[in-house]
């Protein structure tokens, strides 16, 4: 069963604002790459302007990075907005020319040559053309959601919102979603001929708030002014520009042929966010045969999988992913039609077993080829012939039978000796993955040491 790929809203430099996880750009696409049958999308403005992207390519490996390894093995997409001369360099420069907002003029161009170079790489490099001026159905659901309606929308039964509350949101936001939203319309018309673009939107609200910038890059920048004004609903604020971005992902979304994300999709966004959501890319608004799954599972630490070989990383997802992804596939193609409880539950518990092996495999295989400081000292000192460890021989025994799964995973030195991990002492921490049929998996990660889970979408 083909699945769309997932459109990446996290990769959006406005985001980082939006959602404070400073690392939630790399978290995301790793861990959905590792568990996820979808391929992801980025459009290429995103390449340009995050701040995430910039910091990982830049800082983990350029065109070895993890990013630029999925790019150049397929599982990430690159969308571009012309058809030919298809390429990250010639993607700076068409975006130059249209002096769209936000470009980080100090890394945009080594991103860029970073990316090429893997991209060139490929032997097949996956990519899609933007399908045309993508302006117009932004405005379309701008106008639908936020500024034809008197009325707000109602809050959804389990999105922990009172009414009175969204109402109030509603209220504060009026003016921008009202009459700034349309001074962005006249204003792209002129420099673009139709549509709206973001950037004048940003630029609009800032007029009204008194920021004295004429072009805003980055909506953190408005957002940390309303916070600085007791006058001034920096909330209000905040969610307006959500509700913004979530009919921008739509849209890209939509026209891409794409699963939308939504990061932090909470009472507030979900206010908006369900009017996108249903039934989309399926034609089919009936929520109630929609199947999920959540799986627990305990991965090694993202700064773990951060400092492994991205090829070594992808090599595990095809080698020890194997017997999940079929399982998976499985699930996906005969859970959403099977109207037997007990064969329902039996595909359940299938690609359960199958996802813990996959885990277990991956821990063992970080602690023997990640270079993580986290694992200084910890390598068992010398599994020699004899069997002598500072670990019980029954112990090395089992896992030494786990790690012949494929030999080629363990580090072994000239002399034979294996320098391994034992994997109850690998950092690991608590993941959940919840797989729909019809919709992209949300994932959350839970760390032991923190109270909260962070939402990775």
């Amino acid at each position: 069963m083909l699945v769309p790929p997932t459109y990446l809203s996290i990769a959006d430099r406005q985001m980082e604002a939006l959602t404070n996880t400073p690392a939630g750009f790399v978290k995301s696409m790793i861990y959905r790459v590792l568990f996820c049958r979808e391929k992801l999308l980025i459009p290429d403005i995103y390449f340009f302007i995050s701040k995430q992207i910039a910091k990982h390519v830049l800082n983990d490996g350029g065109s070895h990075s993890f990013l630029a390894t999925c790019i150049e093995k397929g599982h990430v997409i690159p969308a571009f907005r012309q058809s030919t001369e298809i390429g990250f360099l010639n993607a700076r420069k068409e975006i130059q020319t249209t002096d769209i907002q936000g470009v980080r003029k100090d890394t945009a161009e080594e991103v860029a040559l970073a990316l090429e170079v893997a991209a060139d790489r490929a032997v097949d490099f996956k990519y899609k053309v933007w399908p045309g001026d993508l302006g117009l159905g932004f405005q379309h659901d701008l106008y639908r959601l936020l500024v034809t309606p008197d009325m707000p929308p109602t809050t959804m039964e389990v999105a922990g919102l009172s009414q009175d509350v969204l109402n109030k949101i509603w209220y504060d936001t009026k003016k921008w979603r009202t009459e700034c939203i349309p001074a962005a319309l006249e204003r792209t018309c002129i420099v673009a001929g139709q549509g709206i673009r973001r950037g004048a939107i940003m630029n609009a609200v800032a007029a009204d708030i008194g920021f004295r910038c004429d072009r805003i890059d980055d909506i953190g920048d408005l957002i940390r002014f309303a916070s600085n004004d007791p006058q001034m609903n920096a909330t209000a604020l905040e969610t307006f520009f959500r509700w913004v971005c979530m009919c921008y992902y739509s849209n890209h979304a939509n026209a891409f042929g794409c699963s939308p994300s939504f990061p932090r999709f909470d009472g507030l966004a979900a206010a908006i966010g369900q009017n996108l959501i249903t039934g989309f890319a399926t034609g089919d608004d009936d929520e109630s045969q929609v199947q999920q799954l959540t799986l627990n599972l305990t991965v090694p630490a993202f700064s773990v999988l951060l400092s492994m070989n991205p090829t070594d990383l992808l090599d595990v997802r095809s080698h020890a992913g194997s017997d999940y992804f079929e399982a998976l596939l499985r699930w996906e193609s005969q859970s959403q039609n099977e109207r037997d409880d007990d064969m329902r539950a039996q595909l359940d518990s299938r690609l359960k077993e199958a996802a813990k092996k996959y885990c277990d495999k991956l821990v063992i295989v970080a602690g023997a080829r990640s270079t993580s400081p986290e694992l200084t000292g910890l390598r068992l000192d010398h599994i020699v012939p004899s069997g002598r460890t500072r670990h019980s021989l029954g112990a090395v025994l089992k896992l030494l039978g786990d790690l012949f799964w494929d030999a080629s995973y363990i580090r072994t030195s000239v002399n034979g000796i294996f320098n391994i991990i034992s994997p109850w002492r690998v950092p690991t921490e608590s993941i959940a993955v919840t797989h729909r049929t019809r919709m992209s998996p949300e994932l959350t990660v839970a760390p032991k040491n923190f109270g909260a889970t962070i939402a990775l979408y």
